[in-house]
């Protein structure tokens, strides 16, 4: 009996019985072992399709992530080949277009350098180092630099709307840091013409929220689905800007949603404040 209730583990044939007798007892016997056999057999196919399954999505995800890199790299690449072969040609090209291709080349530059940092930031995470620290310092931070930079095209008017006081927070800055910049970059492709973002902190019991609120289109079908990795809308794009700032909600023992709103969206990340 306590060979039968132990069936189902991993040493099934090593319970086999002896038959020393040819009767009943031996004939439910041999039934028992020829069971056991079966088991053994049944298990070791499913440990076999088991790994032929994990195998498979492991690939999977290895030729996804590998042909959204050349999607993402081919674009900026050939822009920088182009710009760098006029500009040694150098015939019958004014100042004016001189100036442009190296504008050209710096800006792809760097484009192709922020999609290499997200893959790598992707596929290598940073551990989670929280301390004590200002929040609003940090956003605020982050905005400017955003605005100092990346905003002269675009002339995104920001409005600031902080908590006075978040209390006590634990975080880690290089984190929240890219946490906001990626949701201002979200925000400013959502509005193909100057907008309104609007960035605004808050505190609620044991919860400290970022929220980033925008006056573009909104979102075009289900929000969830622009957390998930390689996903993405947009025309170049790595997919990878919200899945990161989900990560590292995650990290910090919270969460973050998008809502549509009228016109625009809003995203809200959450953090415990004190930590998990």
């Amino acid at each position: 009996m306590r060979d039968v209730q132990r069936l189902g583990g991993h040493d099934d044939e090593e319970r086999r019985v002896q038959v020393r007798r040819h009767n009943e007892v031996g004939v439910l016997s041999e039934a028992f072992n020829a069971m056991l056999a079966r088991l053994a057999r049944a298990r070791r196919q499913a440990d076999i399709e088991r790994h032929k399954q994990a195998e498979s999505e492991r690939l999977a995800c290895l030729t996804e992530t590998a042909a959204a890199i050349v999607h993402e790299i081919r674009n900026p690449l050939a822009s920088i080949v182009s710009g760098v072969e006029l500009l040694v040609d150098d015939k019958g090209v004014s100042d004016s277009e001189r100036h442009e291709f190296v504008a050209i080349v710096r800006d792809e530059s760097r484009r192709l350098n922020a999609v290499l940092q997200n893959f790598l930031k992707w596929t290598r995470p940073a551990e989670t180092l929280r301390e004590p620290g200002d929040l609003n310092a940090v956003v605020a931070q982050v905005v400017e630099m955003y605005d100092l930079t990346l905003n002269r095209e675009h002339r995104h008017v920001f409005r600031m709307e902080m908590a006075e006081s978040l209390g006590p927070v634990s975080f880690d800055a290089d984190q929240i840091r890219q946490v906001v910049w990626n949701l201002l970059l979200n925000s400013a492709d959502a509005m193909k013409s100057p907008g309104t973002i609007t960035i605004a902190t808050a505190v609620e019991e044991d919860w400290v929220y970022i929220k980033v609120t925008d006056t573009g289109s909104g979102v075009q079908g289900s929000p969830e689905r622009l957390f998930t990795p390689f996903y993405t809308t947009k025309a170049e794009g790595t997919g990878l800007g919200l899945a990161l700032v989900r990560r590292i909600a995650n990290a910090h023992g919270g969460w973050v949603t998008i809502t549509n709103l009228s016109p625009g969206a809003m995203v809200v990340f959450a953090i415990m404040r004190e930590g998990p």
